[in-house]
């Protein structure tokens, strides 16, 4: 085993879906400025700590699968299959069925393992009420139409109003991910 630092592909998805998350939320018109200034030293952050950590392990990322765009590679899209999500145990809100559906539908957006593992559990789990999810949502500054439509886009098919709120803003983001690489309009 080596001690050498590393960079898991992972980690990386994650860490530019955070990022094309935050530049989406950059396009809210209800930000002010002072907040907009900080999101934008937000993103140069994350931008200046990931470029770091590639060049501290000399970091590759993994062939594209041979089906993957120029664009999905550029995105950081990997193929992910649904056996890559670590499943919670089938209870009263979710049965196998729902759970193995959800996965197929995670790894068909290419929704990273960490993601996809939560976005899991968080279907395992009771739904929160539509009318907290939509104060929560607009507490977090983010417009409730717009965050789940774009969470339905990510899993098309899947009711994301059942799903927690983190992997609901989450998946919001992966949307934006989803759009750079041309799969969503």
């Amino acid at each position: 085993m080596s001690d050498a630092p590393s960079l898991s592909p992972e980690t990386v998805a994650s860490t530019e879906s955070l990022i094309a998350g935050m530049r989406s939320r950059l396009e809210d018109t209800r930000l002010s400025y002072p907040e907009k200034q900080h999101l934008e030293r937000a993103i140069a952050a994350q931008e200046a700590i990931l470029g770091t950590a590639k060049a501290t392990v000399d970091y590759r990322p993994p062939a594209a699968p041979a089906s993957a765009t120029v664009a999905e590679q550029r995105a950081g899209l990997t193929a992910m299959s649904p056996d890559a999500y670590e499943r919670p145990r089938p209870n009263e809100h979710a049965d196998d069925a729902a759970l193995t559906t959800l996965a197929g539908a995670l790894a068909k957006a290419n929704v990273d393992r960490y993601l996809g593992t939560a976005v899991l559990r968080s279907a395992a789990e009771p739904p929160t009420p539509p009318e907290k999810l939509a104060a929560r949502l607009v507490s977090l500054g983010r417009d409730v139409d717009k965050t789940l439509d774009d969470a339905a886009k990510v899993l098309p098919g899947v009711n994301v109003t059942k799903l927690g709120l983190a992997a609901i803003v989450h998946l919001a983001n992966h949307a934006a991910v989803l759009r750079k690489a041309g799969r969503l309009t």
